[in-house]
């Protein structure tokens, strides 16, 4: 795995080529550039200019929409229903849906490959728009992408992850710390889902002095990814690595049909800290 500024370009390239032949779109950004065509690499190149800082950058696109008005006023954000349109259903490693403000939509989309992509939508209705089509396996059915509740947070679950990864590289401790335990949260909620199940009630009048299950994890693996003379750093990378870790477990335990991340998370891991 590498995460750089020609593996960003790559992929923003691919998802451009598929933007400019899906004929809701109306114009494409990246940042605030506009970009023509595929072949504007010049504005291609300025757009990803003023979105990398460093591997940890995101790559900010943006989409103008021209949706008939049955679309315009389905769920939203309208690419969750027709999410195979964009060709990366298969390449998905977290995302986070965002529903329709005014006319603003979209997603945050991590890539298996560690690149993120901050995919905004600017809608219009206009009554001569052609009806987006179900001939595409829309997300309900795609079951990486499925909208349960256990894979829904497992995906939001893995790009935060990432997202607080990056905050704790770049030494923004505030941040990072905070998803850190919003991660830990949301491990707990899982645990006390099972629990509900076991006990066949979410009605416990006394706990059963349950173990926390990322108490349980074994840190020490990621001794090498720690700073010396840091000790703010090393909690937070403690703290993360309890959180994926006990949460992948706790998935695999709540749904057979879930499929561990934790391998390519650290993968990332790695590959930030190089």
């Amino acid at each position: 795995m590498n995460i750089n500024k020609e593996v960003m370009e790559q992929e923003a390239r691919s998802f451009l080529s598929v933007l400019f032949i899906l004929p809701e779109v109306e114009k494409v950004q990246i940042k605030d550039v506009f970009i023509l065509s595929m072949d504007d690499n010049r504005n291609i190149k300025k757009g990803l200019e003023q979105c990398y800082h460093d591997k940890y950058s995101d790559v900010d696109i943006n989409v103008y929409l021209r949706l008939h008005p049955n679309d315009y006023y389905d769920e939203t954000p309208i690419y969750k229903k027709y999410f195979s349109r964009l060709d990366i259903q298969d390449r998905i490693f977290g995302i986070i849906f965002q529903k329709r403000v005014e006319d603003k939509e979209g997603m945050r989309i991590c890539l298996n490959n560690g690149i993120r992509i901050d995919f905004s939508c600017f809608c219009r209705c206009d009554e001569t728009a052609k009806l987006l089509k179900y001939t595409q396996t829309s997300i309900e059915d795609n079951g990486k992408l499925s909208c349960k509740y256990d894979f829904e947070k497992a995906d939001w679950f893995w790009f935060v992850a990432v997202q607080a990864l990056g905050k704790l590289m770049r030494k923004d401790y505030l941040i990072s710390s905070h998803l850190a335990h919003m991660l830990i949260m949301e491990g707990l909620v899982t645990q006390m889902i099972i629990r509900d199940n076991q006990y066949n009630t979410n009605f416990h009048r006394y706990g059963y002095s349950e173990k926390l299950e990322y108490l349980k994890v074994e840190t020490t693996y990621i001794n090498e990814f720690k700073i010396h003379n840091d000790e703010t750093y090393n909690h937070i990378a403690e703290l993360l690595y309890e959180a994926v870790f006990s949460y992948d477990e706790l998935e695999i335990k709540f749904d057979t049909s879930y499929v561990s991340r934790l391998k390519l998370f650290m993968e990332i891991w790695s590959e930030y800290i190089k």
